[in-house]
């Protein structure tokens, strides 16, 4: 691979580069957005097509048919720039160094001439896990040394759990790759139906997962740790986070549901006239009192099962 000291001295060489050169590829990596954006850019100046992944997704929320899209890239006869295949292949990393060999292929299938070039961000560390035998093919990524990384999330949740509001945020996959399309930055929050599958990933950047409301009051809240998901039920967990959203904690949300300023036991004389969740709520508070035959029963207990 060749590696540039800037992102100026990188597109130097792409402005020279040798078109009587076989091997038409060029993954192109930076490591923050401002140099992202700076290609991208470069390439509309130069009158390059833009090539959106977002394209080859059937509906919404699938993910893009790679096949359709090397078909189109066999196709081409011009320049065209790739965009954003990182972000497809960040949260399906165990496709990512197959994929990007798979289209090391197209070196056989173009004239020397054209250059298809692949824009990515945040893949330095993975470009050296490419099988590349052909030290040739090797300088067909490019990469762009920079003095800052930003500090990259990107959280994935359920549909379930879209009371949650982090910004920005995005619906769909097809609208995650449409935001890398288009104005990206470094923090999203995406729902998408997918996160079940996602959440088996074993991810090498900042992306997290989460499929229930436990998980996300554990990782997102702070949620106390005597707490075990087996506690309550799903519908449970997701009214509480509901209210952590809002309240910021456990015992704020408690206060407020109970219109108290702090716990005493008045609030148990009235617990058979307490809906299902404030008797729950009650419960998983009396879990975590130190003292007392009501925080002995609750801490024993397994489950709602106890009467006061």
């Amino acid at each position: 691979m060749m590696v540039f000291d800037s992102v100026d001295e990188l597109i130097n060489f792409l402005v020279k580069d040798n078109r009587k050169i076989p091997f038409p590829t060029r993954f192109i990596n930076v490591e923050n957005l401002s140099d992202f954006t700076t290609l991208k850019k470069f390439f509309e100046e130069r009158g390059t097509e833009f090539i959106f992944l977002s394209d080859f997704c059937s509906i919404d929320d699938t993910f893009p048919n790679l096949r359709r899209l090397r078909s189109r890239l066999k196709n081409l006869t011009h320049d065209a720039c790739v965009l954003p295949l990182s972000e497809y292949l960040r949260v399906q990393p165990g496709q990512a160094v197959p994929t990007i060999e798979n289209f090391f292929g197209l070196n056989n299938d173009l004239p020397c001439a054209h250059r298809i070039y692949f824009l990515m961000y945040r893949f330095e560390n993975l470009f050296y896990s490419v099988e590349c035998p052909d030290i040739r093919k090797k300088n067909c990524v490019l990469l762009a040394k920079s003095s800052s990384r930003d500090d990259f999330s990107l959280t994935i949740l359920a549909p379930t759990l879209r009371f949650y509001r982090e910004l920005p945020e995005v619906d769909g996959f097809k609208s995650y790759l449409k935001f890398f399309e288009s104005a990206p930055e470094s923090k999203l929050t995406l729902f998408t139906d997918n996160a079940d599958f996602l959440r088996e990933q074993n991810f090498f950047d900042n992306v997290k997962v989460f499929v229930d409301a436990f998980d996300l009051l554990r990782q997102k809240f702070s949620l106390p740790k005597d707490f075990q998901s087996t506690f309550g039920r799903d519908d449970d967990w997701i009214k509480l986070a509901q209210m952590i959203a809002v309240d910021g904690s456990f015992e704020r949300a408690f206060y407020r549901e109970f219109a108290i300023d702090k716990f005493n036991v008045h609030v148990l004389e009235n617990f058979g006239e307490l809906n299902d969740f404030q008797q729950w709520l009650l419960w998983l508070h009396c879990k975590l009192m130190n003292v007392g035959y009501v925080y002995r029963c609750a801490k024993k207990s397994k489950s709602l099962r106890l009467k006061f």
